[in-house]
């Protein structure tokens, strides 16, 4: 039997109002430790998910759930925003139960893992993708000695013997998606989730958006799960859960279309009764993919405009022209499909007249194409261009708090926008959205 079998993970949240926000508006499962801990159990390891997103514990009652399941290692989801509760609760942990190990996992601790293992009671940090890290780790702790020595397990940093920190080298992506179990939702409640019923079909993404930390988290390769794969899933959900609405939450769902069209064909040649979401991005959109995606149960996408400004999206390597953009968003509505665009205030190179465009192109897609709105402040996310070269884009960073690397407050200044400024900006740009919009919404709902 081995000595570390026991793998508690836990999801760590946010401030309180992030997390209540996110809770209430768009909470969904953490498919990337349900992801672990079914290729975990395929190992013969017994493994826990605590999702602190949307559970909830009083401090008693969460360290009793842990002594319950007593884990000898805990493996703990970390995003920026949530560093520092993930910091709090490594130490509660390792307070009541020393000789666990504590693992770190996720974007944050990728990009910064000399932060994490600045920190006694964490004892290691996977960086990038975590299932062969995670495993070897496992064998290492397990048999000391063995073939898996700690400075040769690829994508784990840690402290050496000495307490130098060594970041080992980095773990090739994997390959073949299709080789990976499907996220193990027993481990969670799907009722407390507002989108319970998600997927992720890929990794990596070949766009270099420079506000953006997905191609140094996951590589620029777009890597797929087959159609056969993805199709089959749903397909044992429908059946076994009877649930018929998905959401698809790869970045860009529709970027290889001859996967697309196998996808869509099983759908309607099963004769699946569902409807479902997915992401896309405007320059890999056509009319006739959004055709397919129509006559196959999806019914709203997800376009990333980000701003009303063609030379603000040059700047920002976006890729996209808003005149196919627009024509996108627009056919989508034809179709019966909901557009679901998102807009970003307060780039590096934005400036008020470049803001009031963004602005009123939201406004124009709400009226007049029905579109879903989402308003969101730039932030320069650890892993980004932005963060990573903020003077040389002309960025002050105004806080190094994690806590408020929430998306929804400025924490900068730019060279043409101070930060009193944005903040004035955005908070009159949200009122005036809700002003322009309600009797568009108030006659929807009617």
């Amino acid at each position: 039997m081995k000595k570390v079998d026991r793998i508690l993970f836990i999801m760590a949240s946010p401030n309180k109002i992030a997390r209540k926000k996110f809770a209430e508006e768009s909470s969904s499962p953490p498919l990337g430790l349900l992801s672990m801990s079914a290729y975990l159990s395929l190992h013969g390891y017994k493994s826990k998910v605590i999702d602190l997103l949307v559970e909830n514990y009083s401090k008693a009652s969460f360290m009793n759930a842990i002594a319950d399941f007593a884990p000898h290692l805990v493996g703990i989801g970390t995003y920026t925003e949530s560093f520092s509760s993930a910091v709090k609760i490594a130490r509660m942990i390792k307070k009541q139960l020393p000789g666990v190990k504590i693992v770190f996992g996720g974007p944050h601790v990728t990009f910064l893992p000399e932060e994490a293992l600045g920190i006694p009671e964490i004892d290691y940090v996977i960086r990038n993708e975590g299932e062969a890290t995670l495993i070897e780790l496992l064998e290492y702790l397990n048999h000391p000695g063995g073939s898996f020595l700690p400075d040769r397990i690829k994508g784990l940093s840690y402290r050496d013997s000495t307490g130098n920190i060594v970041n080992n080298e980095k773990r090739a992506y994997i390959t073949n998606l299709d080789i990976l179990p499907w996220p193990d939702f027993s481990q969670i409640d799907k009722k407390s989730y507002k989108l319970s019923e998600t997927t992720l079909s890929s990794r990596g993404c070949p766009g270099g958006c420079i506000y953006c930390a997905s191609r140094a988290m996951s590589g620029t390769k777009y890597r797929m799960r087959s159609a056969e794969n993805l199709f089959s899933e749903i397909f044992h959900i429908y059946h076994n859960e009877n649930k018929k609405y998905f959401n698809i939450f790869d970045d860009t769902f529709t970027v290889n279309i001859k996967r697309l069209k196998k996808f869509c064909a099983l759908v309607r040649k099963s004769g699946l009764d569902i409807k479902w979401r997915c992401d896309s991005r405007a320059d890999v959109l056509k009319e006739e993919i959004i055709d397919i995606l129509g006559d196959s149960g999806c019914v709203a996408i997800h376009i990333g405009i980000e701003s009303g400004s063609q030379e603000i999206l040059d700047k920002l390597k976006k890729k996209i022209s808003l005149e196919k953009a627009e024509r996108m968003v627009a056919y989508s509505h034809t179709r019966g499909i909901t557009p679901m665009c998102s807009f970003m205030f307060g780039h590096h190179c934005d400036t008020p007249e470049t803001i009031k465009k963004t602005f009123d192109l939201a406004v124009r897609f709400k009226l007049q194409y029905n579109a879903v709105i989402a308003f969101s402040t730039n932030t320069p996310f650890p892993g980004t261009p932005l963060y990573n070269d903020a003077e040389e884009f002309g960025l002050t960073i105004h806080s190094k708090n994690w806590d408020h690397y929430d998306i929804l407050q400025p924490i900068i200044s730019t060279r043409n926008l101070p930060n009193d400024e944005l903040r004035k900006i955005i908070f009159d740009s949200q009122m005036m959205l809700k002003e322009k919009t309600k009797h568009h919404d108030a006659h929807m709902e009617n």
